[in-house]
C-alpha cells in the first residue's frame, strides 16, 4: 500500500510557485529597465541619481571627425550617436586639414535630435576652372542638383546646359528651332527662364518682343519638341507655371482667368477663378492662388474638377506675396499678412490649415526656399530669418558684412558674400565660415555629390566656371 507525503508535495508547489513569482518579477524587471533605457533613463553614476537621457545623432561630411563635448574630446568620431543627459552643451567636430565646426546644442530628455548636416570645410581649398563663358544674365540648378542651366545676356545663344554631377565637365550649348520664336528672329536676349522641370527634360521660358509675352516650353532633350505655350493656345498669358512633376500640364492666369492646361491633348479646363491677383502651383492637380474679397485678401485652394474653396483670410498687402512649398506629406503656404509673412501647414490633404511661423516682412524682404523645400529664409535688410520643416523651429540672426547675394546651396546651407569675400553659414546662423576671396556677385552651386562647390563668377566681360574641391586630400 502506497501513502501519499502531501506535505512534500505542498513544498514542491510552494518552491515552484516561488520560483515562477521570482522569474516573473526579475522578467518584469528587466523589461522596466529596458523601457525606461529606451526612454533614455540613466543612472548618475557619481551621485546615484536617476536621469534621463536624450539621444542626439550626428553625422559629418567628410564623415570621421572628432566629436567634442563642451571642448572635450569623446573619444568618438561621424557617424555616432550619443546618450547625453539633459543639459545645454557646446557640440564640436575636429578633422585634420579641415576648418573646425560647432554648434550649441540643448538636448531634451527621451528626445531625439538628428544633426546630419555638419559640413567641414577644407583649410585649403582648390579652384579649377572649366569653362569662359559670354556674361550671364541668370543660372537655376535643378532641385536634384544634376543639371545647371546658364542664360547668357546676349542674342546669339539660347543658353548652356552643366553636368553638375559631373562637376569636371564643360557646358553644352543649347539650340532652339527658330520656329518657336513668333517674331521669326533668332534674337535670345529677350528670352528668360522661368522654371525647370523635376525630370529635367523641359524648361519654362519667356520671349519678350514688341510689347508682347511669349511662354515656351523648351524639350532639353529634344529641341524640336518644344512648344509655344501662348502660340499653341492662342492664349495671352499674363502667369504661367509648370506642373513640375509632370511638365505636360500648367496653370496658368490669363483675362479668362486661372485655368488648367494639357499640352498633348490641348485640353483646356473651365475657368476655376476668376480676378485672382497671384497663384502657385502644388501639383498637376491643384494650385492655389489669391483674390481681393471684402477688403482683405482670400487665399484659395483650387482643385483639378472640383469647385475653389476658400482655406485661409488673411490682411491685404501692397505686394502680395504666395508661395507653396511641399516637404514630406506636407503642404506649407507662405502668405503674406499685411506686415507679416506668415507660414501656414497642412498635413495628409487634411480641410484645416494652421498657422506655423509667422514672420516680419518689410518692402524690400526677399523670400528664399532651398531646393529641397525644407528651410525657408526670409531677409530683412541684414538680417535672415529661417525656418526649418524638418526641425519645425525658426532662428534669426545677423548676417553682418556676409549680407550680399544670399542663396541656397541645399537645405541647411547658406551662400553669402561682403564686399570681397564668400561664406557658408549653417541654416541657424552657426558656423560662418569664410571660403575664398571674391568681390564680384556670383552664382553658387553645390554639385549632386555635395563635395564641390561650383562658382559662376564674372571676371572682366566674360564668366567663369569653376569648381572648388570642398572634400581635400
Amino acid at each position: 500500500m502506497h501513502h501519499i507525503d502531501f506535505n512534500s508535495k505542498t513544498k514542491k508547489m510552494v518552491v515552484r510557485f516561488a520560483l515562477y513569482s521570482l522569474i516573473g518579477v526579475i522578467a518584469a524587471i528587466i523589461t522596466l529597465i529596458i523601457v525606461l533605457a529606451a526612454r533614455g533613463y540613466d543612472i548618475d553614476r557619481e551621485t546615484g541619481q536617476i536621469i534621463q537621457n536624450g539621444l542626439v545623432i550626428i553625422e559629418s561630411s567628410p564623415a570621421s571627425a572628432e566629436i567634442y563635448i563642451n571642448k572635450k574630446f569623446d573619444n568618438r568620431t561621424t557617424p555616432s550617436r550619443l546618450s547625453l543627459p539633459e543639459e545645454s552643451y557646446r557640440l564640436g567636430l575636429e578633422l585634420e586639414g579641415y576648418r573646425p565646426w560647432t554648434t550649441s546644442l540643448v538636448v531634451e530628455g527621451s528626445e531625439v535630435t538628428w544633426l546630419p548636416y555638419p559640413r567641414l570645410i577644407p583649410k585649403k581649398t582648390n579652384k579649377v576652372i572649366t569653362s569662359t563663358l559670354p556674361k550671364v544674365s541668370k543660372a537655376l540648378q535643378t532641385t536634384d542638383r544634376e543639371s545647371i542651366y546658364i542664360q547668357p545676356s546676349n542674342s546669339s545663344t539660347l543658353g548652356f546646359l552643366f553636368d553638375s554631377a559631373n562637376p569636371g565637365s564643360d557646358v553644352a550649348r543649347i539650340n532652339l528651332p527658330k520656329s518657336l520664336l513668333r517674331n521669326n528672329q533668332n534674337n535670345f536676349s529677350q528670352i528668360e527662364l522661368q522654371q525647370w522641370s523635376n525630370d529635367r527634360s523641359k524648361l519654362l521660358m519667356t520671349h519678350s518682343y514688341s510689347k508682347k509675352v511669349d511662354y515656351l516650353l523648351v524639350d532639353i532633350q529634344n529641341p524640336a519638341s518644344s512648344v509655344n505655350l501662348s502660340k499653341l493656345f492662342a492664349i495671352s498669358f499674363t502667369d504661367v507655371k509648370l506642373a513640375l512633376e509632370n511638365p505636360d500640364v500648367f496653370w496658368a492666369q490669363s483675362a479668362k482667368g486661372l485655368r488648367r492646361y494639357e499640352i498633348s491633348s490641348k485640353k483646356i479646363s473651365e475657368s476655376l477663378l476668376d480676378q485672382i491677383i497671384s497663384f502657385d502651383v502644388e501639383s498637376a492637380d491643384r494650385s492655389y492662388a489669391v483674390i481681393s474679397q471684402a477688403g482683405q485678401h482670400q487665399i484659395y485652394q483650387v482643385n483639378k474638377d472640383q469647385e475653389p474653396m476658400a482655406i485661409i483670410r488673411v490682411d491685404k498687402s501692397e505686394k502680395p506675396v504666395l508661395k507653396q512649398v511641399s516637404y514630406d506629406r506636407q503642404a506649407f503656404l507662405l502668405v503674406s499678412d499685411g506686415s507679416q509673412l506668415k507660414l501656414y501647414k497642412n498635413t495628409d490633404n487634411q480641410e484645416d490649415w494652421s498657422l506655423e511661423h509667422a514672420f516680419a516682412r518689410q518692402d524690400n524682404s526677399e523670400v528664399m526656399i532651398s531646393p529641397q523645400g525644407q528651410s525657408i529664409a526670409i531677409k530683412n535688410g541684414t538680417r535672415l530669418s529661417v525656418y526649418s520643416n524638418l526641425y519645425q523651429d525658426a532662428w534669426q540672426f545677423a548676417l553682418g558684412q556676409a549680407n550680399k547675394n544670399v542663396q541656397w546651396l541645399d537645405d541647411f546651407h547658406l551662400f553669402s558674400q561682403s564686399s570681397q569675400a564668400a561664406f557658408i553659414t549653417d541654416f541657424d546662423g552657426q558656423n560662418t565660415r569664410k571660403l575664398f576671396n571674391l568681390n564680384s556677385n556670383a552664382y553658387a552651386f553645390f554639385d549632386r555629390a555635395q563635395e564641390s562647390l561650383i562658382l559662376l563668377r564674372p571676371t572682366g566681360n566674360r564668366y567663369v566656371l569653376e569648381t572648388i574641391d570642398l572634400i581635400g586630400s
